[in-house]
């Protein structure tokens, strides 16, 4: 007897161990559940503690006293960034006073893209007719802070308008309130009373038809958690429910979910916070909505697209009725506010105020990030991006390429092919001197085809080839044959030439005319295709082809007679960044999609730095400059001129055979823009880069010219402007008329030496040098004197 109670007591005892253990991890688990989503919750709520928005972000404004802009561009800066402009002295950062005169302003500080936080600043600028920075606390400059290009997350673009609680109207929180949770200011997190509710409003309707998320389980699995409707993101739910009433107050977390909810989609932008689906909705301020309109915002949080106002306005209008009865019922409103709510008419705006910013641009750098980093753990600690990009600019440039197709195919209807693939434009503006992006469009509608132009496509270049064909020649570092000058004689004439398999090709001018001997100038800028074949001869194209791989023009070059003419296939991308090698004198600097990017603490996750390389001397791309200048003021790329942009340009056209591609890539001292128009199938487009791209190009450089400054080319100091003769192309004499008198450009020492023989010569004469002057217009003549020596090629 004694035996058998002995066995009962061990046995109650190992029971009772084992309920132990079995506790004991289910409560290790539990606790190690809660712990690993706390810190999740923790690392996802810190950076909008500290004010700041994980998101990709533009480039900071620089207003300084070397690039004076007019009053009302700084001012549209400011208000673009909701600065307050007040009427008496700025108080505080973020106030301006404005006046014809005057600007005054306290700037924010900002966390740069340096991981440094940029001070508050305040400066004085006044200006008659443009600004000069009389005072601030850095050198004559100041700084704006960057604008939120897109958020990035769950693969997605978004838009918000982030508000602080005590900025939502209280009746639109009442509606959310009673729709959403009723009880949100009684529960720790999670409602039981309201899950009970709910299990027994499902069990006797048969179906789901009530659900028991309090708020804040639905931030946690909106913010913080993944969205996949899964028991264990339900279970975690909990836990991050919990951890988010322990850290936030309520209104904190009130704040952020009426800020973060999801409520619908407009093109490929996603909307977030009520804020931003007022503005969507009703195109109207979040303080300026009525309460018919708050219930419907509220309404539709249970299912955005279900209850869209756009597609479905009678179901949205039944759930907004649903949405005020609930209201009455709680004593949020009057019986005579409910009827006269069910009463009102809503209005929904027309859908377009999200035309996704930057599409093209955004998924090459998501493209590009994907290859570097980590996202998904990146997201975790609040990602971060710093990008070159300028709104402004890209603003400009979308604008440019939709009116410049619009324009093409109002010309020439038949470029609108019936059930055929549109014609296709790309535009992306480099920064020289840094690499950085400032506009990307990829093509002209990123919601029919995401294909990017300016990085995907690899398109035959045309004469756009013919700046490093003729800069082979100008350097005497890039060619073992004679230097160049921008009055040597090239020959104009047919050519016959025998390839591999005795095969004849025949080259021709576009306009197939030819006109004998003519200078360098005058072939670049009318972009004739003999005197190039010619000049590739002498200097050889396999040196031609390795100073095309110095440029990165391309990542493969052959070594073909036809290189001489374009016969090279390379993206938008690579041949504006060679381009922008010439901008910055022979520098080359890697174009950089994003500059670096940090968790929104400071803390650096991966950076880009400026990577440079010199391909070229300084003193011979400025003469190419030079000749580039030509072309845009009376050569091939004239069209520039006629949109009425009239700062400083230098560029080339490019035609791909049979007229499949257009071109024009151009550059100021502080901008390298290019252009590409053409059919993604490689159809004939009949269009030259003058007719298509260049356009394009110019009505660019229009919008976006009073955000530049008024910098101009400067001449190094290697380089010498000369009086020369246009019939001999030698030094202007005394009896040399006027009217033939040009300044020609020259690298020192490559000027002639030799007075004009053919209006007279005088023994006193002195060579007419002068030191460079950037404001000089070129007015070399369309057409040089004629030689029919060869020896007299490479002249000087």
């Amino acid at each position: 007897m004694r035996k058998t109670r002995r066995k009962k007591t061990r046995s109650k005892k190992k029971w009772w161990i084992a309920l132990a253990v079995v506790i004991a991890l289910g409560l290790t688990a539990v606790g190690g559940t809660y712990y690993y989503v706390d810190r999740r919750v923790a690392q996802r709520i810190a950076p909008q503690s500290s004010g700041l928005i994980p998101a990709i972000y533009s480039d900071s404004f620089l207003i300084s006293k070397q690039h004076a802009l007019k009053p009302p561009i700084i001012r549209e800066q400011l208000l673009k960034r909701h600065y307050l402009e007040v009427s008496g002295k700025p108080e505080h950062p973020g106030e301006f006073t404005f006046q014809p005169d005057k600007l005054n302003v306290i700037t924010r500080e900002f966390l740069g893209m340096d991981g440094k936080m940029h001070p508050s600043q305040h400066a004085t600028v006044a200006g008659n007719g443009s600004f000069q920075v009389l005072s601030s606390n850095a050198a004559n400059s100041f700084e704006l802070e960057p604008v939120i290009l897109a958020t990035l997350g769950s693969g997605e673009v978004e838009a918000r308008n982030y508000k602080k609680l005590q900025d939502i109207p209280k009746m639109l929180i009442n509606a959310v309130l009673a729709i959403e949770d009723e009880r949100f200011y009684d529960h720790f997190g999670i409602d039981l009373e309201g899950i009970l509710r709910a299990i027994i409003t499902n069990v006797r309707a048969g179906a789901m038809v009530q659900g028991g998320s309090t708020i804040t389980q639905q931030l946690a699995k909106n913010a913080i958690l993944t969205s996949a409707r899964t028991l264990q993101r339900k279970f975690l739910e909990l836990f991050a429910a919990v951890s988010l009433e322990q850290r936030l107050s309520k209104d904190q977390i009130l704040e952020r979910y009426l800020n973060e909810v999801y409520l619908g989609q407009e093109g490929a932008v996603s909307i977030h916070g009520v804020a931003e689906a007022a503005s969507t909705y009703f195109g109207k301020k979040l303080d300026e909505i009525s309460l018919p309109e708050a219930a419907l915002l509220a309404g539709i949080i249970k299912g955005p697209s279900y209850y869209s106002p756009r597609k479905h306005i009678k179901r949205a209008l039944i759930r907004r009725d649903l949405v005020l009865t609930k209201m009455l019922e709680l004593k949020m409103i009057t019986p005579e506010q409910y009827q006269a709510a069910r009463r009102t008419r809503i209005v929904i705006a027309r859908e377009g105020k999200h035309k996704r910013s930057a599409p093209y641009y955004i998924a090459a750098l998501k493209k590009s990030l994907d290859s570097t980093l980590n996202i998904d753990a990146a997201l975790l600690s609040g990602l971060t991006v710093h990008t070159g990009l300028n709104p402004d600019l890209q603003a400009c440039a979308e604008q440019a390429l939709t009116s410049g197709l619009a324009a093409l195919e109002k010309e020439i209807p038949s470029l609108k092919r019936a059930k055929q693939p549109p014609l296709q434009a790309a535009l992306v503006s480099i920064e020289p001197y840094s690499g950085k992006i400032r506009a990307w469009v990829g093509g002209r509608d990123f919601s029919e085809s995401q294909f990017n132009h300016v990085s995907q496509a690899s398109r035959q270049i045309g004469s756009t080839i013919k700046p490093f064909l003729y800069l082979t020649a100008l350097d005497p570092a890039l060619n073992s044959y004679k230097v160049a000058t921008a009055t040597s004689i090239l020959s104009d004439t047919p050519q016959h030439l025998t390839m591999k398999a005795d095969d004849i090709w025949e080259p021709e001018n576009y306009d197939h005319e030819y006109r004998g001997n003519v200078t360098l100038r005058y072939a670049l800028e009318n972009s004739l295709n003999m005197p190039a074949i010619y000049v590739s001869e002498r200097v050889g194209i396999k040196t031609i082809a390795e100073n095309l791989r110095r440029f990165h023009v391309a990542k493969n070059v052959p070594a073909v007679p036809a290189l001489a003419l374009g016969a090279l296939d390379t993206t938008l991308l690579d041949l504006t960044a060679a381009y922008a090698t010439l901008a910055n004198g022979g520098l080359y600097v890697e174009p950089r999609i994003f500059l670096s990017a940090s968790d929104t603490q400071g803390e650096e996750l991966v950076s880009v730095p400026i990577r440079e390389e010199r391909v070229a001397n300084e003193d011979p791309v400025y003469v190419l400059t030079n000749i580039l200048q030509g072309v845009v003021e009376r050569g091939t790329g004239a069209s520039v001129r006629r949109t009425g942009y009239r700062g400083p340009a230098a560029g080339k056209t490019g035609t791909s055979n049979e007229t499949r591609d257009a071109w024009f890539v151009g550059f100021t001292p502080t901008l390298t823009t290019g252009v590409w128009v053409g059919y993604d199938d490689n159809s004939k487009t009949g269009l030259t880069g003058g007719k298509a791209a260049a356009p394009i190009w110019g009505n660019y450089m229009k919008c976006v010219e009073p955000l530049l400054g008024d910098d101009a080319f400067v001449a190094p100091t290697g380089i010498v402007y000369v009086d020369v003769d246009s019939a001999s192309g030698d030094l202007a004499s005394r009896d040399c008329p006027n009217s033939q008198v040009v300044k020609e450009v020259f690298v020192r020492g490559t000027e002639p030496r030799e007075y004009c023989g053919v209006h007279g010569r005088y023994a006193s004469d002195e060579p007419r040098a002068e030191k460079p002057s950037p404001q000089e217009e070129n007015t070399a003549p369309e057409k040089r004197r004629k030689r029919s020596v060869w020896d007299i090629l490479f002249g000087g």
